[in-house]
């Protein structure tokens, strides 16, 4: 159920935003940042962070736009520690990952 409210939360994002002025102003870094909150919920993190770079360029005080995209970077780097985590074990047979540990 939630994942349908994200996916009708981008529609109306998109939608809204597809009406407005190419020259974004202030007022409408919100819009980006939720936008690009429900983008990163769906895991489309690569949408969600142009997203947060839109909102970033208008406006940097925003809070929820610098810890949305520090998530999103966590996250990446976590998955690359993990994979590489994981091919090194299973290269030298040092340890067999749980399949709750690779779901992180």
């Amino acid at each position: 159920m939630k994942l349908f409210r994200y996916n009708k939360a981008v529609w109306w994002f998109e939608k809204t935003l597809a009406h407005i002025p190419p020259l974004l102003s202030k007022i409408w870094e919100s819009n980006m940042v939720n936008l690009a909150h429900a983008l990163r919920k769906l895991k489309g993190y690569d949408e969600a962070i142009t997203y947060y770079e839109k909102a970033l360029e208008l406006s940097i005080r925003n809070l929820s736009t610098h810890v949305g995209f520090t998530r999103i970077t966590c996250r990446i780097i976590i998955q690359m520690q993990l994979h590489t985590i994981t091919s090194m074990s299973m290269h030298y047979g040092i340890i067999q990952m749980t399949s709750s540990a690779q779901k992180c």
